[in-house]
């Protein structure tokens, strides 16, 4: 098992090059505005997005919201999770 903290500093990770590092990410889905939770997601191979991206028309405000968006290492459709649902990171438990 692995702290909340803990599980934030493992996809925050840099390699020596300052790329992220990959990780594997077990979450829960949800609707926020309708509070209805959805499915279980697994997905291997993701890693943070941390700049904003060219085509946002406005900020995200992940901090505010609880929220990060993940891509696929190596390009692909960004995935916006909502970190309080995140259930593993690396097939370790969030606590």
């Amino acid at each position: 098992m692995i702290t909340f903290q803990q599980g934030l500093d493992v996809m925050k990770r840099r390699d020596g090059l300052d790329r992220p590092v990959p990780f594997k990410v077990d979450f829960v889905t949800a609707n926020m505005r309708t509070k209805v939770a959805g499915e279980v997601k697994e997905f291997d191979q993701m890693v943070l997005m941390r700049a904003k991206t060219k085509n946002a028309d406005k900020d995200a405000k992940h901090f505010l919201n609880g929220t990060v968006n993940l891509m696929p290492n190596g390009g692909g459709p960004i995935t916006k999770v909502h970190i309080q649902l995140i259930r593993k990171i690396n097939d370790m438990i969030v606590t």
